[in-house]
């Protein structure tokens, strides 16, 4: 894990797994609490850095944006990425889960975008 300072954190919904963002960081840590792992999620590019993370309410899925508004999903049961495209052009500025795992976004280009948690639009 970098040595960034950490500006946000997120528990899933079971309370196994926490997400970690750190400043100027390309990179996303889950750590697996009771596995005693953890893994490091690149959000889109190494250029491109993370400025959101947001676990799903009834979906074992992590939600990471960046500011040039690439959206990355990650499965928690799959362990693997799920990248999402040309969601937004600028950085994502507010975000949340419904209840039915679907993800609000909405960015500096003064648009709105629902996703499911397989990257597609809604």
């Amino acid at each position: 894990m970098s040595e960034n300072q950490i500006i946000d954190l997120d528990w899933d919904s079971n309370g196994e797994t926490i997400a970690v963002l750190q400043d100027n960081y390309d990179k996303v840590t889950v750590w697996h609490v009771s596995q005693k792992q953890y893994t490091s999620i690149e959000g889109s590019n190494s250029k491109d850095k993370c400025c959101f993370i947001k676990w799903g309410k009834n979906v074992a899925t992590l939600a990471i944006g960046t500011e040039k508004g690439v959206i990355t999903f990650y499965s928690k049961t799959a362990k693997r990425k799920i990248p999402c495209v040309n969601k937004h052009s600028k950085k994502i500025i507010s975000w949340d889960w419904n209840n039915n795992g679907q993800l609000l976004t909405v960015g500096l280009d003064k648009t709105i975008t629902i996703s499911n948690a397989s990257g597609d639009t809604v």
